[in-house]
C-alpha cells in the first residue's frame, strides 16, 4: 500500500521533488486510456509548463507509455516498472474478474487474486493471496473508488500501443519480471525493442512486485535520469 509505494519513490526525493499522481476521481464509464493519458498531459503542462522525467508502474506505465504516444511534449524521460506496451492474456482475465468482483462487492476477493498473481514463487503467491484479502478494502477505499478501479480496467483491457512504439521520442528504461504474470518476458522485450533507442532490465526469477521492489530499482531509474 502506501508503505511499500512511498519506501520505492524515497530515495528519489533526495535528487527530485516528487510528485506521486493517480488518476482523477469519478472517471466516467467508457473513458480510454488515451482521456486518462490526456488528463495527465494537461496537468503536467499547467504544473510545470516543460517535459518531465516519469516513472509509471504497473498501470501507471500504461498511462505513461499512453502519454508518451499521444503527447510526447509532456515527457522527458521515462521508467517503466513492471508495465509493457498491452497486458498479456493472463493479466486481461485476471483484472476483468477483479472488476467483475468489485461489481459484485467482493473486494477482498478481488485483491486476493491481485496479490497472488503477483508474486514470482508459490509461497509469494500464498502470501500475497492472504495480504490482499486482508487489506483489499483498505487499499479500494470509498465506493467512488471501486467504480474508477473498474473504469480503469475497462480502459487497461482495451490498452494497446504495440504499434504505435516507434513514434516515442523520450528515452525509455523498461525493467520487468522473468515470472511477472501480468506481462511476460516477451512483451518487456517487445516494448524495449520498438521504442527508439529504448533498454531493458528483465530481472531473473522475479515478480510483478519484486522486480520493482529493492535498491536496483532506483538505482537503475536515477541513472537513466542521469543521476549518479
Amino acid at each position: 500500500g502506501l508503505r511499500f509505494e512511498v519506501s520505492t519513490l524515497k530515495p528519489f526525493a533526495a535528487h527530485f521533488t516528487v510528485y506521486e499522481v493517480n488518476r482523477k476521481p469519478n472517471l466516467a464509464p467508457g473513458t480510454t486510456m488515451h482521456d486518462i493519458a490526456t488528463d495527465y498531459a494537461r496537468a503536467i503542462d499547467k504544473e510545470f509548463g516543460e517535459p518531465v522525467d516519469a516513472i509509471g508502474i504497473s498501470t501507471g506505465g500504461s498511462v505513461a507509455l499512453q502519454v508518451a504516444v499521444d503527447h510526447p511534449a509532456a515527457l522527458r524521460r521515462v521508467v517503466l516498472g513492471g508495465s509493457a506496451c498491452r497486458l498479456s492474456p493472463f493479466g486481461r482475465e485476471l483484472q476483468l474478474r477483479m472488476a467483475r468482483y468489485a461489481r459484485e462487492g467482493t473486494i477482498r476477493r478481488a485483491y486476493a487474486q491481485i496479490g497472488g498473481a503477483s508474486a514470482g514463487s508459490s509461497w509469494g503467491r500464498v502470501l500475497g493471496r492472504s495480504v490482499g484479502w486482508a487489506f483489499g478494502p483498505v487499499l479500494v477505499g470509498t465506493p467512488q473508488n471501486y467504480d474508477d478501479m473498474i473504469v480503469t480496467i475497462e480502459a487497461e483491457d482495451a490498452f494497446d500501443v504495440s504499434d504505435q512504439l516507434g513514434s516515442i521520442t523520450a528515452p525509455t528504461l523498461v525493467i520487468g519480471g522473468e515470472r511477472d504474470h501480468f506481462y511476460s518476458p516477451e512483451l518487456f522485450q517487445r516494448t524495449a525493442a520498438r521504442i527508439p533507442d529504448a533498454r531493458l532490465l528483465l530481472r531473473p526469477k522475479a515478480g510483478h512486485v519484486a522486480s520493482i521492489a529493492g535498491k536496483s530499482f532506483p538505482r537503475d531509474a536515477l541513472e537513466h535520469f542521469d543521476v549518479h
